[in-house]
């Protein structure tokens, strides 16, 4: 897969399923769908906050 290919499917797939996780407050699936999408790095502000949010300070240190 090129990696346009590749960005396209993250946005089609992987955003929105976290988006979706987002809303049940569910931190463990929202890091597992942008885990899967290969979105570490760039959603790791995001990652810490919903760790915060559910009580896991120190994981979101991580």
């Amino acid at each position: 897969m090129n990696r346009f290919a590749r960005c396209l499917f993250m946005l089609r797939t992987c955003v929105p399923v976290a988006l979706l996780t987002d809303l049940d407050n569910d931190a463990d699936a929202f890091i597992a769908a942008i885990h899967a999408g290969g979105l570490e790095s760039t959603h790791a502000l995001d990652v810490a906050k919903r760790l915060i949010s559910v009580s896991r300070p120190a994981e979101a240190l991580d």
